[in-house]
């Protein structure tokens, strides 16, 4: 009968200060990154949901509705808008919370992306974010106080379209 090897416990490699406190390896604290991403990119979804349903809604009764109904419809849109755009960059924020863990990631990282995205790039990646952040759901208010004040004309109900 053949003895079992034991098998040697494996060593968890703290990374950066407080690394070890975690009891985590590299490929969990990546993992833990990369879900905080995955997270981002679910919100994002949702966040553009909501937006082009506003758009759709408020396309649909804008016209109908009075300046309080109006003022209200906005508030139920922007307030929820704006914990949802606070939820994105706190999923942003804990994920790069794990990279101060790993001690040599970080760099690597940093050199990486420096190496293969320019600076102007950074950039206009920064504004065009801040833009589908904070200016889409500005931009859908003002379309909406425009489709209010502005009534679109259905071309197909006019008699002359009928004949």
């Amino acid at each position: 009968m053949s003895a079992t090897p034991e098998v040697p416990p494996v060593e968890i490699i703290p990374f950066g200060p407080g690394g070890e406190k975690l009891g985590m390896t590299r490929y969990e604290i990546l993992q833990m990154m990369e879900a905080n991403i995955a997270y981002f990119g679910d919100a994002m979804e949702i966040f553009l949901t909501m937006l082009f349903g506003y758009i759709v809604a408020i396309y649909l009764a804008g016209p109908k509705l009075s300046r309080i109904q109006y003022a209200i419809a906005n508030t139920v849109f922007l307030v929820p808008m704006a914990n949802h755009v606070l939820f994105m960059y706190r999923t942003v924020v804990v994920s790069t919370q794990w990279d101060i863990f790993d001690g040599t990631y970080g760099p690597e990282v940093s050199s990486f992306y420096y190496e293969n995205f320019p600076l102007w790039l950074t950039g206009v990646n920064s504004y065009l974010q801040f833009f589908i952040l904070i200016g889409l759901p500005l931009l859908a208010v003002w379309f909406g106080w425009r489709i209010r004040k502005n009534p679109p004309q259905d071309r197909l109900n006019l008699p002359e379209a009928i004949e």
